[in-house]
């Protein structure tokens, strides 16, 4: 009897632990149903904790974004307006190189009519230097002509006083 009960006991104890296995499988089971929402919901949230990181970065990086427009706004003004100063500034440089290029080619015209007026007296200068010379040598030769009729009128004058001397005596 004592092999009946034993056996007994060991069908139910596999029939309890047949039905532990069974309602361990059903506890999983619903806590799967369970779990799987429950992890959907936690990654629903953590996904919208994450968005939420990303749109503080985005709106900090607009933030970010907006600044740095408004200052190359800022700058883009400033360098418009120093591009149409310079402008003005090309517009008037332009004007006195236009000037300066007149006043140079007035400059070499004159200098062409100087050059020309140059050469011209340098020729008379040259004719005139050869006129003095020729002057000089004529006048040397007068001077030499003048001395001699000097010295013949000299003669003649004191001829002329013997003669007169003769005479009178």
């Amino acid at each position: 009897m004592l092999h009946d009960n034993e056996h007994s006991l060991r069908r139910e104890n596999s029939s309890l632990q047949d039905q532990l296995k069974h309602n361990q499988s059903q506890c999983l089971a619903a806590q799967a149903q369970l779990t799987s929402p429950q992890l959907q919901c936690n990654e629903l949230q953590s996904r919208v904790a994450s968005l939420q990181v990303e749109n503080a970065t985005l709106l900090s990086q607009n933030a970010s974004v907006c600044s740095q427009n408004e200052s190359l706004q800022m700058e883009l003004s400033r360098y418009e307006a120093r591009r149409h100063a310079d402008r003005a500034e090309l517009v008037d440089v332009k004007a006195q190189l236009d000037a300066v290029e007149r006043d140079h080619d007035e400059l070499q015209q004159l200098h062409s009519r100087l050059t020309c007026e140059h050469d011209s007296l340098l020729t008379e200068h040259r004719r005139l230097k050869a006129d003095c010379k020729q002057a000089k040598a004529k006048v040397k030769e007068l001077t030499e002509q003048n001395s001699t009729l000097d010295r013949e009128m000299d003669t003649v004058a004191q001829v002329g006083f013997v003669i007169s001397m003769r005479v009178i005596h």
